[in-house]
């Protein structure tokens, strides 16, 4: 079981990136956004570990670009 992050994983397979832009750019919002509040709340609901490794992969990005 993936606990339910398969579909936040499948996103990239999705090619969100080519959809239109005002739809790609909501997704990478909600990515970093997700990212940031990870980061900065003291006791996040998912560890940071696995939310980079989630949202470098539903992006499609190297992990250095969020860190």
């Amino acid at each position: 079981m993936d606990g339910g992050w398969g579909s936040v994983r499948k996103t990239s397979r999705g090619q969100w990136q080519r959809w239109p832009a005002g739809q790609a750019a909501t997704v990478w919002e909600f990515l970093h956004a997700w990212w940031a509040h990870t980061l900065t709340d003291p006791d996040p609901a998912v560890a940071a570990y696995e939310v980079l490794t989630l949202v470098t992969e539903a992006s499609g990005t190297a992990p250095d670009s969020y860190l």
